[in-house]
């Protein structure tokens, strides 16, 4: 799933900066550079996730337990891209 998502997320990067190098009449886009944003946990974040994953272990002063249920998943995959285009010549 995380690949597929990954995959359409290129392919939509790609879609766009065609429209875009259309508009300002460029010739097709090349990738030029392709990344994932940084995926670090924010500070504050690390200490709330501690406490969920204490939960989820089930420590000694987590509470009740934790019930997990059977669920959709939505897997998210975001890209920062970006593109060369030369400029269009006459009859392209």
């Amino acid at each position: 799933l995380a690949a597929r998502a990954r995959a359409r997320a290129v392919a939509d990067a790609v879609e766009r900066a065609a429209d875009y190098a259309r508009a300002a009449g460029l010739g097709k886009p090349r990738i030029a550079a392709l990344r994932e944003p940084d995926l670090t946990v924010p500070q504050p974040l690390v200490a709330k996730h501690r406490a969920s994953e204490a939960v989820l272990l089930g420590g000694a002063d987590s509470g009740p337990a934790l019930e997990l249920a059977a669920g959709e998943i939505e897997v998210v995959a975001v890209v920062e891209a970006a593109f060369e285009a030369d400029a269009e010549r006459a009859g392209d």
